[in-house]
């Protein structure tokens, strides 16, 4: 999941300022074939090709030269598509605003009868493990794909929107939800985190290079690390603007700059490394 991000920052915001050197930035837009200029997820499969879901338009692939588009007009089940990853045999899953989850084997997409998912076909976030598992969001808990056949995962956790779901270093399972804050499961153990944090409603989550989970809330951006089994939490509070922001999207990037997308002011750049702590803001302005 955290590889994910760094091209969708380029792509969403359009004019980059800031920059202390030279980058070489391309726009790609429904001029070059993309298929909707509100994109939800970029991710590469393992052939190179890169795929951007979007809301509303479908599913587009580029090759390096040009887009493939897929829609409800050739094969693809829901043009709202809100995440997307590779499974560990090829497969392309999509979670969907409507059609629940279904993947795309490299010729065709494949679907899933309505009561797989007990109705529940609004679909927010997948997670695919190496084993072949695919753990999907719902606006009423998680599912478990494993051999082709879906199974209700934990059936003692809150029946709740899930947002975001990752795999921790510890082979921890968590997930966040829309109001109950964030979940983590590794067998029989549940951890639950509420009170702790800015706000319930946690949009997105995902490790860093040295373990610290980052969970992007409705008011802000909190971490929390594992210190001698001991969970500590705190708020994130270096960048005021983010202070009581909502937060969209949270990445590490292998230069060791944090980068955390807002729904409004765009796309900050933040490392702590360097002694003023520099940061860089992106937007449209």
């Amino acid at each position: 999941m955290i590889k994910k991000l760094l091209l969708y920052i380029i792509l969403s915001v359009g004019i980059l300022h800031g920059f202390s050197q030279q980058y070489v930035v391309s726009n790609y837009s429904l001029n070059e074939g993309l298929c909707n200029s509100q994109i939800t997820e970029i991710i590469q499969d393992s052939k190179g090709y890169m795929w951007f879901s979007s809301y509303g338009g479908g599913v587009s692939r580029w090759d390096g030269f040009e887009f493939t588009t897929f829609n409800t007009g050739n094969g693809l089940p829901n043009n709202t598509i809100r995440d997307m990853e590779e499974d560990a045999f090829g497969n392309i899953w999509f979670a969907s605003l409507g059609n629940g989850a279904f993947y795309w084997d490299g010729s065709e997409f494949v679907t899933f009868p309505d009561s797989v998912l007990e109705n529940h076909n609004m679909t927010y976030t997948l997670h695919c493990d190496a084993d072949g598992t695919v753990w999907i969001g719902t606006e009423e808990g998680i599912y478990k794909y494993f051999e082709n056949t879906f199974t209700r995962a934990f059936p003692d956790i809150p029946r709740t929107f899930i947002m975001c779901i990752t795999r921790g270093p510890d082979d921890r399972l968590w997930f966040t939800s829309w109001g109950d804050g964030i979940y983590g499961v590794k067998n029989d153990s549940v951890v639950h985190i509420s009170e702790e944090l800015n706000n319930n409603v946690v949009m997105y989550l995902d490790f860093d290079q040295s373990g610290t989970l980052w969970a992007g809330t409705f008011q802000g951006i909190n971490t929390i690390r594992n210190i001698d089994n001991q969970l500590e939490i705190s708020s994130f509070d270096d960048i005021p603007d983010l202070k009581y922001a909502p937060i969209f999207r949270i990445m590490q990037d292998k230069q060791g700059n944090y980068w955390f997308g807002h729904n409004t002011l765009g796309v900050y750049r933040y490392n702590p490394g360097f002694p003023d702590k520099t940061l860089h803001i992106y937007s449209r302005n």
